[in-house]
């Protein structure tokens, strides 16, 4: 489990299924966006210590948090492969990504 401060690392640990108690002010979009695969973002000294007692005794938690990873995954775009496509089908990619449903060639069922 992590418990800190930085975005960084709380990000990496929801991508690989790691729980996160994400304890900073400021917030960003893609930080939003992991609180529904089990990112915590708590501002409150006594709302962290109650919900690392709620993650550490639960013994379900591996298997939520492999849960939430795959969730994660599965509606997430690989980058790499969706450039690659993009640049290897030039200028043709350019009218095919204006298409509603492009992103399902990479492996997203549906946007979200």
């Amino acid at each position: 489990m992590y418990v800190g401060e930085g975005a960084t690392t709380a990000s990496e640990c929801v991508i690989l299924g790691v729980p996160a108690i994400y304890i900073n002010r400021l917030s960003a979009g893609t930080l939003k966006d992991q609180e529904k695969y089990g990112l915590f973002s708590v501002d409150d000294e006594e709302k962290l210590i109650d919900l690392a007692k709620k993650i550490l005794t639960n013994p379900h938690i591996k298997e939520i948090y492999k849960n939430y990873r795959h969730k994660l995954i599965e509606n997430k775009i690989d980058v790499t492969s969706f450039l690659v496509w993009f640049i290897e089908h030039y200028p043709f990619s350019v009218e095919e990504v204006k298409k509603v449903n492009f992103l399902e060639k990479f492996g997203i069922k549906q946007w979200k």
